[in-house]
């Protein structure tokens, strides 16, 4: 049993860096996102509607900056930009803490926001070329672990440390520096990466031009878009429309992280035996099912909603690390390997987008109808299940091709 477990577990030289640099980012993000809003305006002083407009701006503002960072990883490497963005989220927190003021705030916003894509790009990339032969799966599926982790952690942690009252979010903020600079000391041992192929002479990088990742990337952020329009609308529905405890809420909320965590790993293993595409369209259908269960939901919560909304949460979340694990294996292997960088920044700037979108597509399908939200998010993980079944059958060799890198 124990033989078993470890096989599934990620090896190979610096991996425990990765995971522990990862997970102490993950940690500072954690301590901060959940109160970003209340954090920003006790610490700097000011309204609240001036730090949602500065954080939707620098979000926005910033997306073309992704196009370049990418670039950057491609030229000089993935670790110096890790090393690079953690010292700036670091940075960044320690100028909250001290400053004061909304241009100080919309600066230093903007620095966390490509700071941010900076590391989602570039962990991505580090992932696939320092791991050993065979392990970029597992590898790949150690930067959500730990994500998903340490966010988890750093929230319970900030959650306790507010009972102290609003002085204690300029602790936090230190607190999150601190996390980011432990990343930045724990990037330093990793192996650079042997393989730093030479992109070939020609046109400048051009993904969008580039019609299999651009299916997949789209994919992506349509389920993307799901994710975060599920985290933003499920505790109004719960509490407001079919009046759930808070308590409740929060209970099924951590259900879906510790899934997350516990199933990442052995999925991986999994889904390496089968054809991706057709994973990948039965993740995006799983999604359906708790999708289905909120729309048909209706009144307080009695034993067989419960039951009904718990069994749609585990399916979901069954669906949720299925349908991930296979687009980020794809979304790094269909790119040309010399350009990994500028083509996980094209998936990113899309990650973007629907980071700024999900917000109101919810607030506006929410004022419609209770239910609207849910029958939309239906549909759309439905559309992209059928949608990845045709581009099996269309582009199988392509397809085959960079699902068999992950192994070597």
């Amino acid at each position: 049993m124990r033989r078993r477990f470890t096989r599934n577990l990620p090896s190979g030289q610096g991996v425990a860096w990765f995971g522990t640099a990862g997970f102490a980012n993950a940690v500072g993000t954690g301590i901060y996102y959940p109160y970003q809003l209340l954090f920003f305006r006790e610490v700097l002083g000011i309204p609240l509607t001036t730090v949602g407009v500065g954080l939707t701006a620098s979000i926005l503002v910033t997306l073309p900056a992704v196009v370049y960072i990418g670039r950057l990883v491609d030229r000089y490497g993935s670790r110096p930009m890790l090393i690079a963005a953690s010292l700036g989220r670091a940075g960044a927190f320690v100028g909250f803490v001290v400053g004061h003021g909304a241009v100080l705030f919309v600066a230093l916003a903007m620095l966390l926001a490509i700071c941010f894509r900076a590391d989602q790009v570039a962990s991505q990339v580090l992932a696939a070329s320092a791991a050993p032969r065979g392990q970029s799966a597992q590898w790949l599926a150690l930067t959500r672990i730990v994500f998903n982790a340490g966010v988890g952690l750093g929230a319970v942690v900030a959650g306790v440390a507010l009972v102290g009252g609003p002085a204690t979010y300029s602790v936090l903020g230190l607190a999150a520096a601190a996390c980011y600079l432990v990343a930045a000391l724990c990037y330093l041992p990793l192996p650079v990466g042997s393989r730093r192929p030479v992109r070939a002479a020609g046109d400048p990088t051009r993904p969008w031009r580039h019609r299999i990742y651009v299916r997949l990337a789209s994919t992506h952020f349509v389920m993307f878009t799901a994710l975060v329009a599920t985290e933003a609308a499920l505790p109004v529905y719960l509490i407001d429309n079919l009046g759930w405890p808070a308590w409740m809420v929060g209970a099924t909320l951590a259900i879906n992280i510790v899934l997350l965590v516990v199933l990442q790993l052995p999925v991986s293993k999994v889904v390496q035996r089968y054809s991706p595409l057709p994973v990948l369209g039965l993740g995006a259908a799983l999604h359906g099912a708790l999708f289905f269960a909120l729309a048909v939901a209706a009144g307080p919560p009695g034993a067989t909603q419960v039951v009904v909304f718990l069994v749609g949460m585990i399916i979901y979340t069954v669906g949720e690390t299925t349908a991930s694990q296979v687009l980020m294996v794809l979304l790094v292997h269909v790119a040309p390997e010399a350009e990994r960088g500028a083509y996980q920044a094209f998936s990113q700037t899309l990650t973007g987008i629907a980071l700024g979108i999900a917000p109101l597509f919810v607030t506006v399908l929410l004022a419609l109808s209770a239910s609207a939200v849910w029958w939309t998010l239906f549909g759309a993980v439905l559309m992209v299940g059928v949608s990845m079944t045709l581009l099996h059958r269309r582009n199988l060799p392509a397809i085959r091709a960079a699902w068999a890198a992950q192994l070597g």
